[in-house]
């Protein structure tokens, strides 16, 4: 994961099926804040989970988890 210069949070993944690298913006998971802040990225109990300043202030954490996909979680 990445803050881009447009302040939105990108991801990269690695998909061999769709043709290898894959980006997408995580602004819509994230409800359109911007960044502040790089975000960082980790995984816990089998969840992805970004975490990154928005430009409100606040802090924010992304999750992901098979079959669910990206969704807020709970700070």
């Amino acid at each position: 994961v990445y803050r881009g210069t447009d302040n939105r949070v990108h991801e990269l993944w690695w998909s061999p099926g769709s043709g290898g690298w894959q980006r997408g913006a995580l602004d819509a998971v994230a409800q359109g804040i911007p960044a502040a802040g790089d975000p960082t990225a980790y995984v816990v109990g089998g969840e992805q989970r970004v975490v990154f300043r928005g430009t409100d202030g606040l802090l924010h954490e992304l999750c992901w988890s098979a079959p669910r996909g990206w969704f807020i979680g709970d700070l």
